[in-house]
């Protein structure tokens, strides 16, 4: 019966939460955008001659001093503002414009300004398609929230270091970046305090005993969390529901994770258990904080544009602690329990684990697999953490790092890295065969024509030359614009809270914090290793035909069928074929090799992976043939995952085809989706797969679990089918609410039967 109660009470949380994100939240936010951008344009007309970090204490005042909380009498927890569209993390242009873009639109002419040519380059090679762009030449996106500090000490903490930091200033710009960050930690605390006051007001209105005491437990809590430390699993919650939404409300980037929830929330977990609170309290403040994640997004809408079911909430469980001990305590089982039960989609759990994790562990984060609800990822700390180590991240570090965003691996209070940075591998090599002139000049690459190459040594040569022109180009832009951040908009609030720019004095986006870094990730990776052994089968092993006529036939959208059957039937990459598996392991030690000089704004090296989003159907369209078999627009692959023009029945064989690879030079990790057969899998099987993969050369899994045949039904009968979630492309989503090109681009992938 109570159980039963919960339910009701939990559905009626979500359904108030889900109308007020769909019907009010755009237009509040829309209001606050128009009323502060109408006071700072006035108030930057009296002092024109302002710096940035002037401009930016002024936003930030600005928007605390006009957001209006809103609170939900039925919760305990304090955090809307009021203050973004529901599809927004913080970034200020997601969704819509914000309050919080003022600066950076403000001053986004710089780019154009400090070097127009290079500027135009640019923006030529992302129209092309060659790498991913934001609209500045940075990363926007993919931050995280650093809590540490706040955990530690609360904001006071870090208000009291600022003060400290500011008795060290050499210089002016020192002096003026410390006196914003204190104004950004400031506006959070008057933030917090106006949930207070609007607490207070509606507790004298409200009839309803259960809400009149959540009223007052917000009333009590905001005036002190986050200005004093959390000292409760519910204050720790409060703080974090809190701090996603009012850093995201004032700096104007992106915030994609919520940390490690489960090492944060559990020392807090063992002093409520002394006090007498009992886990059946705690659990369910879990579930309620949980509910409030995934009601910002419209469940019954279509998936079909770019990223429409694409919410950038996300939390980390499990790993390990710094003395190499398995994080899986009750907080990590809470999370994981109410998430399945509350039959959540986000926050997006991305679940560490390794070859040495506890059987019941496994077996939490696999189960809503097993019951076709593919909602979790999993990251592999055997290959993630050495790799780290490889590339410079401290041993003291490492074993703290999170996964943001979709798949991004970085340490939230240490620093941020270019997350979002693909390149674009197969048309480096599709711009090597068809070699248009006019687009190679416009994007001021110095490319060689493939079509004359006498071996598959000089092929190779030729492709790699060109695709590190591609590289080279991406990486002198993304050190020029990013040496140009701080000037643009600089992140004090950010800053602060994380380790590092104060003790520097630098703002993170003058190269503050204590890693900088930068993020290559190689998109279609597998669909060119596949072209280049097509290559090398067709045209010099078993002279097929020469390289002139395979590319001919390429750009004649394989006209001849026999000939793309055999290109297809060559070895390649999944197929467990050792000279696919040799050629992949010699690609990235080459781009490893290739990119260790590379420029980088503040130093640092280039972290290398491998994985991309739903360009692997928007590129796709816009990629001519190629030569292992794929046509005109046809579908890419993702991260390491084999391309779909092979049918490849055991998963096994993928694992393999990553035999030779060096591990440790892919820090940024590598994704591999993957589509398990439904049909006889038990908890036993899957955990032994699970296991198996960590001991392989994977790091990064979308896995789904579920049958073809299922899926073709569900597209004639959707109405039956809604409890099938697969995981998309970063995301996961019911399947019935997939476009048909979507459906059928899940449909398309290899289905393994053993």
């Amino acid at each position: 019966m109570w159980k039963e109660v919960l339910e009701m009470e939990y559905a009626s949380i979500k359904k108030e939460l889900n109308k007020y994100y769909l019907d009010v939240a755009p237009k509040s936010a829309k209001k606050l955008q128009k009323e502060c951008f109408a006071f700072l344009d006035e108030a930057a007309k009296e002092i024109s001659d302002a710096d940035n970090f002037t401009l930016k204490s002024m936003q930030y005042k600005c928007i605390a001093d006009k957001i209006e909380p809103v609170i939900f009498p039925k919760l305990p927890f304090y955090f809307e503002m009021g203050s973004m569209h529901p599809f927004c993390d913080g970034h200020y242009l997601r969704g819509m414009l914000h309050a919080n873009g003022w600066l950076i639109q403000k001053n986004e002419h710089i780019f154009r300004e400090e070097n127009p040519h290079m500027n135009k380059v640019r923006i030529a090679n992302t129209g092309e398609k060659l790498y991913l762009g934001d609209e500045m030449y940075f990363d926007l996106e993919h931050f995280s929230i650093p809590l540490k500090k706040i955990f530690k000490g609360g904001l006071r903490g870090v208000w009291e270091e600022a003060k400290q930091t500011l008795q060290r200033c050499e210089t002016e710009a020192e002096r003026k970046f410390v006196l914003t960050a204190i104004d950004g930690i400031e506006a959070v605390k008057s933030l917090s305090e106006k949930f207070s006051k609007k607490a207070e007001e509606l507790a004298l209105t409200v009839t309803d005993e259960s809400e009149r005491k959540n009223l007052e437990l917000i009333k009590e809590t905001a005036a002190r969390i986050p200005w004093e430390a959390p000292k409760s699993v519910y204050e720790g919650l409060a703080t974090i529901a809190f701090m996603r939404k009012a850093v995201g409300s004032l700096e104007g980037v992106g915030y994609n994770t919520m940390g490690r929830v489960d090492v944060l929330l559990y020392p807090l977990y063992e002093e409520d258990k002394k006090k007498g609170i009992s886990d059946d309290e705690i659990y369910d403040l879990v579930c309620k904080f949980l509910l409030i994640w995934d009601a910002h997004i419209d469940k019954v809408k279509e998936m079909s544009g770019y990223a429409d079911y694409e919410y950038e909430n996300a939390l980390t469980l499990g790993g390990c602690d710094k003395d190499g001990n398995e994080v899986f305590n009750e907080i990590t089982k809470f999370f994981l329990k109410a998430h399945y039960e509350l039959d959540n989609t986000y926050p997006k759990i991305m679940c560490r684990y390794s070859a040495k994790s506890s059987k019941e562990y496994i077996g939490m984060i696999t189960e809503p697999i097993l019951n076709k609800k593919s909602v979790l990822l999993y990251c592999n700390d055997d290959k993630v953490m050495p790799a780290m180590k490889k590339h410079g991240f401290s041993d003291e570090h490492i074993y703290d790092y999170t996964v943001s965003g979709c798949w991004d691996i970085g340490i939230d209070d240490y620093c941020h890295g270019q997350c979002g940075q693909y390149i674009n591998v197969l048309r480096a090599l599709e711009w090597s065969m068809y070699f248009p002139k006019e687009k190679i000049e416009n994007c001021e690459l110095s490319l060689k024509p493939l079509e004359n190459a006498s071996s598959f040594e000089e092929v190779y040569e030729i492709f790699m030359h060109n695709l590190m022109q591609i590289i080279y180009k991406k990486a002198e832009q993304e050190a020029f614009g990013t040496r140009n951040w701080s000037r643009i908009s600089p992140l004090c609030l950010t800053s602060a809270l994380t380790y590092g720019p104060f003790e520097k004095r630098r703002d993170h986006t003058d190269g503050g914090s204590t890693y900088n870094w930068e993020a290559m990730l190689l998109a279609a990776v597998p669909d060119a290793i596949d072209s280049l052994i097509a290559i090398k089968t067709l045209c010099y092993d078993k002279k097929v035909c020469t390289l002139k006529e395979l590319i001919e036939c390429c750009r004649n959208n394989w006209d001849n069928e026999v000939l793309r059957q055999m290109a297809i039937s060559a070895p390649s990459y999944g197929d467990g074929s050792e000279e696919a598996s040799r050629l992949i392991a010699k690609f990235v030690d080459d781009v490893y090799n290739k990119t260790r000089n590379l420029p980088t704004a503040y130093g640092g090296s280039w972290q290398i992976g491998s994985y991309m989003y739903t360009e692997i159907i928007w590129w796709g369209k816009e990629i001519a043939a190629t030569p292992n078999g794929r046509r005109n627009g046809e579908l890419i692959s993702q991260g390491f995952t084999p391309s779909r023009l092979k049918k490849i029945d055991s998963v096994t064989d993928v694992f393999t085809s990553l035999c030779y690879l060096d591990s440790e030079k892919l820090s940024q990790g590598v994704v591999i989706n993957v589509v398990l057969p439904a049909t006889n899998m038990t908890g036993d099987i899957i955990e032994s797969f699970l296991r198996g993969c960590a001991r392989s050369n994977t790091y990064i899994m979308q896995i789904n679990c579920v049958d073809k045949e299922d899926l073709l039904k569900a597209q004639k009968n959707p109405e039956n089918y809604g409890h099938i979630i697969v995981r998309v492309c970063g995301f996961s989503a019911q399947f019935i609410s997939l476009s048909k090109e979507y459906q059928d681009e899940f449909l398309s992938r290899n289905f393994y039967i053993n």
